[in-house]
């Protein structure tokens, strides 16, 4: 086990790990949140009656389970390929690494109009790493 291969591998996920965290806890503090409608038809404010505890909510146009879904699909596959390559760079298994690489490259399409970059970086970083492994 090399320190700087290491260093590399968690340098490389730190950014898009954090941007996954962040998403995941915003879409889990709004799962959780009783002032939010969701699958209402029209998205933005909801207004209430007098006597309910929120007194505006917010609605929001997809259901519970697609947003539970793609919170699963997108920044949990995010976080799965950085512990999958920094995990496979501290044990030296460089198939760990390049399945921890593949998937934060397909992770970039779903990104393409937001933090692309980070998880390019993430892939290529998690490519080079496998490719300074010795063997």
């Amino acid at each position: 086990m090399s320190r700087a291969r290491t260093w590399l591998a968690v340098l490389v996920a730190l950014p898009i790990s954090i941007v996954a965290i962040g998403s995941m806890a915003f879409t889990f503090s709004e799962l959780l949140n009783p002032c939010v409608v969701w699958g209402a038809s029209n998205s933005g404010s909801v207004y209430r009656s007098a006597d309910h505890p929120c007194k505006e909510g917010k609605g929001v146009g997809e259901t519970r389970m697609r947003a539970g879904f793609e919170m699963a699909a997108v920044p949990g596959v995010i976080l799965l390929a950085a512990v999958l390559g920094v995990w496979g760079t501290i044990r030296s298994r460089e198939w760990i690494v390049v399945l921890a690489g593949c998937l934060m490259i397909l992770e970039v399409f779903p990104l393409v109009f937001s933090f692309w970059p980070l998880a390019l970086l993430a892939g290529v970083g998690f490519f080079w790493t496998a490719h300074q492994m010795p063997g």
